[in-house]
Protein backbone atom coordinates (compact mmCIF):
# COMPACT_ATOMS: atom_id res chain seq x y z
CA UNK A 1 0.00 0.00 0.00
CA UNK A 2 1.50 3.24 -0.99
CA UNK A 3 2.04 5.93 1.99
CA UNK A 4 -0.01 9.11 2.06
CA UNK A 5 1.25 12.42 3.08
CA UNK A 6 -0.33 15.79 4.22
CA UNK A 7 2.78 18.39 3.31
CA UNK A 8 3.35 22.05 4.73
CA UNK A 9 5.55 23.95 3.26
CA UNK A 10 7.14 27.17 4.66
CA UNK A 11 10.21 29.06 6.28
CA UNK A 12 12.99 28.29 3.92
CA UNK A 13 15.96 25.67 4.19
CA UNK A 14 17.19 24.34 7.71
CA UNK A 15 20.10 26.17 8.65
CA UNK A 16 21.89 23.08 8.43
CA UNK A 17 22.47 22.98 5.00
CA UNK A 18 24.85 25.03 3.75
CA UNK A 19 25.08 23.88 0.29
CA UNK A 20 24.44 25.81 -2.82
CA UNK A 21 20.93 25.80 -4.69
CA UNK A 22 20.39 26.73 -7.96
CA UNK A 23 16.43 27.05 -9.11
CA UNK A 24 15.54 26.40 -12.57
CA UNK A 25 12.10 26.77 -13.82
CA UNK A 26 10.41 26.83 -16.82
CA UNK A 27 12.01 26.59 -20.21
CA UNK A 28 15.59 26.72 -18.83
CA UNK A 29 17.10 30.07 -18.72
CA UNK A 30 20.09 29.88 -20.36
CA UNK A 31 20.09 27.68 -23.81
CA UNK A 32 23.51 28.07 -24.25
CA UNK A 33 24.77 26.54 -20.58
CA UNK A 34 26.43 23.16 -20.23
CA UNK A 35 23.56 21.54 -18.10
CA UNK A 36 24.32 18.20 -18.46
CA UNK A 37 27.68 18.53 -16.99
CA UNK A 38 26.41 20.55 -14.54
CA UNK A 39 24.24 18.33 -13.49
CA UNK A 40 26.54 15.67 -14.15
CA UNK A 41 29.16 17.05 -11.24
CA UNK A 42 27.02 18.23 -8.68
CA UNK A 43 28.24 15.83 -6.14
CA UNK A 44 31.57 16.55 -6.72
CA UNK A 45 30.46 20.37 -6.22
CA UNK A 46 28.46 19.30 -3.19
CA UNK A 47 25.65 21.03 -4.69
CA UNK A 48 21.83 21.32 -5.74
CA UNK A 49 19.68 22.15 -8.07
CA UNK A 50 15.93 22.31 -8.57
CA UNK A 51 14.72 22.02 -11.81
CA UNK A 52 10.22 23.00 -12.26
CA UNK A 53 8.76 22.73 -15.37
CA UNK A 54 5.56 22.13 -17.13
CA UNK A 55 6.45 19.66 -19.55
CA UNK A 56 9.21 17.60 -20.04
CA UNK A 57 9.15 18.37 -23.88
CA UNK A 58 11.03 21.77 -22.46
CA UNK A 59 14.39 19.54 -21.69
CA UNK A 60 13.84 17.97 -25.76
CA UNK A 61 13.51 21.18 -27.41
CA UNK A 62 16.98 22.53 -26.15
CA UNK A 63 19.06 22.60 -29.05
CA UNK A 64 22.26 25.19 -29.91
CA UNK A 65 23.86 25.15 -33.45
CA UNK A 66 26.29 22.59 -33.19
CA UNK A 67 24.11 19.27 -31.62
CA UNK A 68 20.61 18.09 -30.50
CA UNK A 69 21.03 17.42 -26.22
CA UNK A 70 19.80 15.22 -24.87
CA UNK A 71 19.25 17.02 -21.68
CA UNK A 72 16.35 15.02 -20.39
CA UNK A 73 18.67 11.91 -19.75
CA UNK A 74 20.98 14.38 -18.25
CA UNK A 75 17.86 15.09 -15.34
CA UNK A 76 16.96 12.14 -14.82
CA UNK A 77 20.26 10.31 -14.53
CA UNK A 78 20.79 12.65 -11.70
CA UNK A 79 18.02 13.20 -9.49
CA UNK A 80 18.25 12.13 -6.02
CA UNK A 81 13.69 13.99 -5.79
CA UNK A 82 11.02 14.28 -8.28
CA UNK A 83 7.75 15.51 -7.87
CA UNK A 84 5.18 14.62 -10.32
CA UNK A 85 1.49 16.70 -10.60
CA UNK A 86 -1.31 16.50 -12.89
CA UNK A 87 0.71 16.02 -15.97
CA UNK A 88 -0.04 15.11 -20.07
CA UNK A 89 -0.81 11.56 -20.60
CA UNK A 90 2.23 11.57 -22.82
CA UNK A 91 4.67 13.26 -19.62
CA UNK A 92 2.48 11.03 -17.31
CA UNK A 93 3.74 7.84 -19.17
CA UNK A 94 6.98 8.33 -18.87
CA UNK A 95 7.06 9.52 -15.07
CA UNK A 96 4.52 6.39 -14.11
CA UNK A 97 7.97 4.81 -15.11
CA UNK A 98 10.67 6.61 -13.12
CA UNK A 99 8.52 6.74 -10.26
CA UNK A 100 7.98 3.21 -10.05
CA UNK A 101 5.74 1.71 -6.75
CA UNK A 102 3.57 0.33 -9.34
CA UNK A 103 1.79 4.02 -10.26
CA UNK A 104 0.16 3.90 -13.91
CA UNK A 105 -0.05 6.39 -16.12
CA UNK A 106 -3.81 6.92 -15.02
CA UNK A 107 -2.40 7.68 -11.44
CA UNK A 108 -1.08 10.52 -12.60
CA UNK A 109 -3.83 11.97 -14.83
CA UNK A 110 -6.42 11.54 -11.92
CA UNK A 111 -4.15 14.05 -9.27
CA UNK A 112 -5.84 17.20 -8.12
CA UNK A 113 -5.14 20.28 -7.12
CA UNK A 114 -2.07 20.06 -4.64
CA UNK A 115 -1.47 16.38 -5.19
CA UNK A 116 1.39 14.76 -6.15
CA UNK A 117 3.13 11.63 -6.20
CA UNK A 118 7.14 11.95 -5.07
CA UNK A 119 9.94 10.24 -4.82
CA UNK A 120 13.05 10.72 -2.72
CA UNK A 121 16.36 9.65 -1.73
CA UNK A 122 17.66 8.96 1.85
CA UNK A 123 20.14 11.84 1.77
CA UNK A 124 22.28 9.42 4.73
CA UNK A 125 22.61 6.57 2.33
CA UNK A 126 21.43 7.50 -1.43
CA UNK A 127 18.89 4.62 -1.29
CA UNK A 128 15.84 5.32 -2.96
CA UNK A 129 12.98 5.75 -0.61
CA UNK A 130 9.53 4.38 -1.67
CA UNK A 131 6.76 6.45 -3.71
CA UNK A 132 4.64 7.68 -1.97
CA UNK A 133 1.39 10.64 -2.67
CA UNK A 134 1.65 14.17 -1.19
CA UNK A 135 -1.32 16.28 -0.48
CA UNK A 136 -0.28 20.03 -0.14
CA UNK A 137 -1.30 22.75 1.34
CA UNK A 138 -4.13 25.35 -0.55
CA UNK A 139 -2.12 28.76 -0.77
CA UNK A 140 -3.19 31.30 1.75
CA UNK A 141 -5.88 33.46 0.53
CA UNK A 142 -4.36 36.84 -1.06
CA UNK A 143 -5.07 40.01 0.70
CA UNK A 144 -5.99 42.60 -2.31
CA UNK A 145 -6.19 45.43 0.35
CA UNK A 146 -2.24 44.98 1.07
CA UNK A 147 -1.35 44.26 -3.13
CA UNK A 148 -3.20 47.49 -3.71
CA UNK A 149 -1.19 49.62 -0.93
CA UNK A 150 1.72 48.43 -2.09
CA UNK A 151 1.58 48.58 -5.69
CA UNK A 152 0.50 52.15 -4.85
CA UNK A 153 3.48 52.87 -2.56
CA UNK A 154 5.83 51.53 -5.02
CA UNK A 155 4.05 53.82 -8.02
CA UNK A 156 4.71 56.97 -5.49
CA UNK A 157 8.24 55.88 -5.04
CA UNK A 158 9.61 54.87 -8.42
CA UNK A 159 6.71 55.68 -10.79
CA UNK A 160 7.65 58.30 -13.23
CA UNK A 161 5.35 60.32 -15.59
CA UNK A 162 4.27 58.38 -18.34
CA UNK A 163 5.52 61.36 -21.10
CA UNK A 164 8.77 61.41 -19.21
CA UNK A 165 9.25 57.85 -20.11
CA UNK A 166 7.50 57.83 -23.53
CA UNK A 167 9.86 61.08 -25.06
CA UNK A 168 13.31 58.82 -22.82
CA UNK A 169 12.47 55.97 -25.02
CA UNK A 170 12.09 58.43 -27.89
CA UNK A 171 15.86 59.85 -27.39
CA UNK A 172 17.18 56.36 -26.74
CA UNK A 173 15.63 55.44 -30.50
CA UNK A 174 17.36 58.51 -31.85
CA UNK A 175 20.36 57.32 -30.66
CA UNK A 176 20.07 54.26 -32.00
CA UNK A 177 19.40 55.43 -35.73
CA UNK A 178 22.35 58.21 -35.17
CA UNK A 179 22.91 61.46 -37.09
CA UNK A 180 20.18 61.73 -40.61
CA UNK A 181 21.85 61.74 -43.70
CA UNK A 182 22.19 65.14 -45.28
CA UNK A 183 20.08 63.38 -48.65
CA UNK A 184 17.58 62.62 -45.55
CA UNK A 185 17.02 65.84 -44.39
CA UNK A 186 16.86 67.05 -48.21
CA UNK A 187 13.85 64.74 -48.91
CA UNK A 188 12.47 65.72 -45.28
CA UNK A 189 12.73 69.13 -45.98
CA UNK A 190 11.18 68.73 -49.59
CA UNK A 191 8.19 67.06 -48.13
CA UNK A 192 4.64 68.32 -47.27
CA UNK A 193 4.88 69.77 -44.00
CA UNK A 194 4.01 67.30 -40.41
CA UNK A 195 0.91 68.18 -39.42
CA UNK A 196 0.30 69.78 -36.25
CA UNK A 197 -0.78 67.98 -33.10
CA UNK A 198 -4.00 68.62 -31.35
CA UNK A 199 -2.69 70.94 -28.07
CA UNK A 200 -2.86 69.17 -24.76
CA UNK A 201 -3.56 65.97 -26.47
CA UNK A 202 -0.36 63.58 -26.69
CA UNK A 203 -0.95 62.67 -30.19
CA UNK A 204 2.39 61.50 -32.21
CA UNK A 205 2.97 63.79 -34.97
CA UNK A 206 4.52 62.26 -38.71
CA UNK A 207 8.23 62.45 -37.46
CA UNK A 208 7.54 60.33 -34.02
CA UNK A 209 7.79 63.06 -31.75
CA UNK A 210 4.94 63.42 -29.26
CA UNK A 211 3.19 67.19 -28.72
CA UNK A 212 0.88 67.49 -26.04
CA UNK A 213 0.87 66.87 -22.33
CA UNK A 214 -0.35 63.28 -22.45
CA UNK A 215 0.27 60.45 -24.28
CA UNK A 216 -2.65 58.93 -25.75
CA UNK A 217 -3.76 55.53 -24.09
CA UNK A 218 -2.12 52.18 -26.02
Amino acid sequence: MMRKYHVRFGGGLSQQYHQPWWQLGGSLPYPGADYEQLFGELAKYGANVVLATQTLAHLDRLTDSQRTRDLRAAVFSNLDGLFAFHTSAEDAAYLAEELGGGLETQDLLELGYFQAYARLADSRTGEQLPTFSVQLDQPPRPDTALAASLARYSAERYGRDALDVELDLQSALDRIRGPRKSGDAEETDGSAQPEPAVPDSGTPTPDGVVAGGEVPAP
